[in-house]
């Protein structure tokens, strides 16, 4: 399973439960780890800028047969559309390209 996230400071990050919390090895029981552990969690772009100005206020999720893709509504109005190919294997994290960028959906054309 995959959980795609967006936080108040325009982080979006991509989570992979399973990898959050190691099995043992005989499989039976998780092992005791901290809660705020970083395995299986990873920024979707490790370079965006981190301002609550570009705070993730909503994400919507579409998908083909071949790919996958989101859009990120940011506090300052602006969208952003990510895609990201189908072909990752479950357990590895995936990898996402900025596709389009809409300026600020809420300004008033002309002003």
């Amino acid at each position: 399973m995959r959980i795609l996230t967006g936080d108040e400071c325009g982080l979006l990050k991509e989570t992979i439960p399973e990898h959050c919390r190691p099995k043992r090895a005989d499989n039976l029981n998780p092992i005791k780890t901290p809660r705020s552990t970083l395995d299986g969690v990873r920024r979707v772009d490790p370079n965006e800028a981190q301002r609550r100005a570009r705070g993730v206020i909503g994400v919507s999720f579409s998908s083909t047969d071949s790919s996958s893709s989101f859009a990120a509504l940011r506090a300052n109005g602006t969208i952003q559309l990510w895609e990201s190919t189908r072909n990752v294997p479950k357990e590895s994290f995936g990898s996402y390209q900025c596709t389009g960028v809409v300026p600020n959906v809420f300004e008033k054309a002309g002003s």
